[in-house]
């Protein structure tokens, strides 16, 4: 009895580690799958002055014309975070250098903007 139980102890942790494996390996898949990943992200440039300024912008669901748009209109109106359907959050990542990250909803989906500025 005691052996059979251990067999079912044994049948269940290898299940549960098979499962935990799969996971594992299918969560980047579906990362990719949805179409937000790091390789679905346009680049679309930089301001071409000397800093500070805005530069490596990307664009995700939107042109790069429309995201430099909005990259000009945030770095000129010193973080401005609603604007034109925009809603625009930053963190400093550096000395005098800052990421943010724009957002707006549309009919064709989710867009995303994301920017460095600073000097």
């Amino acid at each position: 009895m005691a052996e059979s139980r251990r067999l079912r102890m044994t049948w269940l942790i290898a299940a549960v580690a098979a499962g935990s494996l799969l996971i594992l390996l299918l969560a980047p898949t579906a990362l990719a799958a949805s179409g937000i990943g790091k390789r679905a992200f346009k680049h679309c440039g930089r301001q071409h002055q000397t800093a500070p300024n805005w530069y490596r912008v990307r664009a995700y669901n939107v042109g790069c014309h429309e995201a430099r748009h909005v990259a000009r209109h945030y770095w000129r109106s010193g973080g401005d975070s609603h604007f034109e359907g925009w809603t625009c959050r930053s963190h400093q990542v550096g000395d005098e250098v800052w990421k943010a990250r724009c957002t707006r909803q549309r009919q064709g989906g989710l867009q995303i903007v994301r920017l460095h500025y600073g000097a």
